[in-house]
């Protein structure tokens, strides 16, 4: 997940560890890198009786857990599993954004997408769909450019520069919390400020949102919250308690100045 949400969850996992008078230790796998061999020389060390995994890409890791009888739970799953053993992301954030700025009046409503192209991640997948449902129920068309991937600082800024080089311009854009920072810097570059020219709602509240200026609208996903879900499950599984299916992550939208209707000469 994003650099902020993964510091966050790590510091909330260990508040959790002490909670429950445990020791908790991390380690950072690769998405893109063949992990089979990692896996096997981590877990047949049988130093550790229980394993939070988060943003899982592969069935390896469980099917492995599973071999050496470890207790598992996946914390944002990117792939089907057994929902009794996942705390999954909230599959209405997307519909939260859209119906907010659907109910300001805006048409024009951007996406930077989700979808990594060299990985098949199933929330990504999940907010494009939801992203393209949504616009074909309200009878909105999407312009070719108004759904373009950004990876990384440099790349995201480029991604808003082909949406807003479309015509007609998107008046609205949904984005994860990290790419608003570029975002800002193309909108002063082209003449547009955020708030009064381009609504914004972001994924996750990231602490400096709130802080720029103007301040963001966004989705709030807590960390700490998801940390005691996943020790909750967990727990569970460890002491032979049935666990609860489908366990979404709650969400809350935090309205700021972002939140704007569309100008009229727009």
């Amino acid at each position: 997940r994003e650099q902020w949400y993964s510091h966050g969850l790590m510091s909330a996992f260990a508040e959790e560890a002490t909670a429950h008078r445990c020791g908790v230790r991390t380690h950072y796998i690769k998405a893109l890198e063949d992990n089979h061999d990692t896996f096997h020389e981590l877990f047949k060390r049988r130093d550790f009786l229980a394993c939070i995994i988060v943003n899982q890409m592969t069935t390896d890791i469980t099917q492995l857990l599973d071999r050496y009888a470890v207790a598992w739970v996946s914390l944002f799953p990117q792939l089907f599993l057994p929902q009794s053993r996942s705390v999954l992301d909230n599959p209405n954030l997307v519909k939260l954004q859209m119906d907010h700025l659907i109910s300001l009046g805006h048409t024009r409503i951007a996406m930077l997408d989700p979808v990594h192209p060299k990985l098949i991640a199933f929330t990504a997948m999940q907010r494009r769909e939801s992203y393209f449902r949504i616009m074909a129920e309200h009878g909105l068309k999407v312009e070719p450019g108004w759904m373009v991937f950004g990876d990384g600082e440099d790349d995201t800024a480029e991604a808003f520069v082909k949406m807003f080089n479309c015509s007609p311009r998107p008046t609205a854009i949904i984005c994860a919390g990290f790419a608003v920072t570029p975002l800002y810097r193309v909108l002063h570059s082209i003449g547009l400020k955020p708030g009064r020219d381009v609504a914004i709602v972001a994924n996750d509240d990231l602490p400096f949102l709130e802080s720029m200026n103007p301040p963001v609208t966004s989705v709030s996903n807590s960390p700490a919250t998801a940390a005691a879900m996943a020790f909750e499950m967990l727990e569970n599984i460890l002491t032979n308690r049935p666990c609860e299916h489908g366990q979404y992550i709650p969400l809350d939208l935090i309205e700021r100045a972002t939140s704007c209707p569309p100008k009229a000469d727009n």
